[in-house]
């Protein structure tokens, strides 16, 4: 029971996630190199636009979690459910889903390749906006995490 504590839920997110992206990373270079062919190339870089995805998101979603128990003490643990929890991961890992199957669906470069990236099937745009996408969750982040300082600075003086 104490394992279906959102905050586990939310780590064993990021687990499974970057568990996928190990698996896809060994699958991708041995499916390179052993079975060349364009729908495995595809499908390994799907399953690593996916993991890659989900646990960048894992990452916000536990990052917000812990703003959340700072910011809202009082009522964090009363909003906080374990169904809420599955709601936000349900819609995580949906969208990285998506994501990732963006690739296989055709946004590759497999019929043009002067549009592909160095991450061979997906395309320059679809590359820049996984960059752009990532970076700025990881500001949101760190503007997320400068507030969790200042609430506990804030916290400590008013302690001491």
């Amino acid at each position: 029971p104490a394992f279906r504590a959102p905050m586990f839920l939310l780590i064993g997110s990021l687990a499974t996630a970057d568990l996928l992206a190990g698996l896809g990373l060994v699958l991708h270079f041995a499916f390179v190199y052993l079975l060349p062919s364009e729908a495995v190339s595809l499908l390994t870089a799907g399953l690593l636009v996916t993991s890659f995805t989900a646990s960048v998101s894992s990452l916000l979603t536990i990052t917000i979690d812990r703003y959340l128990s700072l910011y809202n003490a009082l009522t964090y643990y009363s909003d906080r459910t374990v169904t809420r929890t599955y709601i936000m991961l349900v819609l995580t890992w949906g969208a990285s889903i998506c994501y990732g199957l963006l690739p296989v669906l055709g946004w590759n470069c497999l019929q043009e390749p002067s549009a592909c990236s160095i991450v061979r099937p997906l395309t320059k745009s679809h590359l820049s906006i996984l960059s752009v996408s990532f970076l700025a969750v990881f500001a949101v982040m760190l503007q997320l995490y400068v507030h969790i300082c200042r609430i506990v600075c804030r916290h400590a003086q008013q302690i001491a």
